[in-house]
């Protein structure tokens, strides 16, 4: 039990400013697990058009595979926690594009920004994003049907324009404000905005629930209002998410009456966009 206790987490810590961009989707709890340092330091990554080893650019550290950190983190990190279904990676920075993708369980943290398409693909699991996240966030890559399929990604600040564009299943949170276009052509699933939502909210949705806690920048000319309904669900949600942020806290505290609008209606969608009161 005590030996346990004194493994510290498998740390990687940048060596040298990049000036290229770096592929980090090898270094992940499922595919480390029970590889020595030895081994860990001779894999060999994407940087620019080139590939280099692990142990020349960062220094290696602590020894459990399961909960991997990574210091000085910057922009250049691309794919960090793609393809993870286990553990836990914590970033001690920012990162770039496609975080998280194609994950199936496991928790990615992310202490500074994010790039575009962060949780494409993703099935299961956990994102979390402490600052802002680019564009795309759970949306689909190009020429891919679906983005976000499963799992939460909770962004602490706000994010660019296509939230959760072709999203299928699993929930968004964003605490700040939203770009132009969130939830477009959006199939199912759920996002919840604590902050202010651009124009073009729903745009194209077929199914699936937008919670605002405001009117959009402009409400769509294609959601019909439905009345003014007390919906039981929003209280569950609410009280799962209350304790990560004043804003949510806040959330908390307010009744769970909100005005509904129904729509796509130019592409016979049944999408809703949910406005608290």
């Amino acid at each position: 039990m005590s030996q346990n206790k004194m493994i510290k987490p498998l740390t990687f810590t940048l060596k040298e400013k990049l000036i290229q961009r770096i592929d980090l989707s090898a270094l992940i709890p499922n595919q480390l697990e029970g590889k020595p340092l030895e081994k860990i330091a001779k894999i060999k990554i994407a940087v620019g058009n080139k590939k280099l080893t692990v142990e020349k650019l960062f220094d290696i550290g602590g020894e459990d595979t399961q909960k991997i950190i990574f210091k000085k983190a910057v922009d250049l990190f691309d794919s960090i926690g793609r393809n993870m279904n286990q553990g836990s990676i914590e970033v001690r920075g920012s990162v770039g594009d496609r975080a998280g993708q194609d994950m199936n369980g496991g928790e990615l943290t992310i202490k500074g920004n994010a790039g575009d398409w962060v949780g494409t693909g993703m099935r299961d699991g956990r994102i979390e994003v402490q600052k802002n996240a680019r564009k795309f966030l759970g949306g689909a890559l190009p020429g891919q049907s679906h983005g976000l399929r499963g799992g939460t990604i909770h962004v602490f600040g706000d994010t660019g324009e296509r939230t959760g564009d072709k999203m299928r299943r699993g929930m968004i949170v964003v605490e700040g404000n939203t770009a132009d276009y969130t939830g477009s052509r959006m199939i199912a699933g759920t996002i919840m905005i604590c902050g202010q939502a651009g124009s073009n909210t729903g745009f194209g949705m077929k199914r699936g629930t937008i919670i605002l806690s405001d009117q959009p920048t402009s409400m769509p000319a294609t959601f019909n209002e439905c009345g003014s309904f007390e919906l039981a669900f929003l209280k569950l949600i609410f009280n799962s998410l209350a304790n990560s942020n004043q804003r949510l806290k806040n959330l908390k505290e307010n009744s769970s009456w909100v005005t509904r609008y129904v729509g796509d209606l130019s592409i016979k969608g049944q999408g809703e966009l949910l406005i608290l009161q």
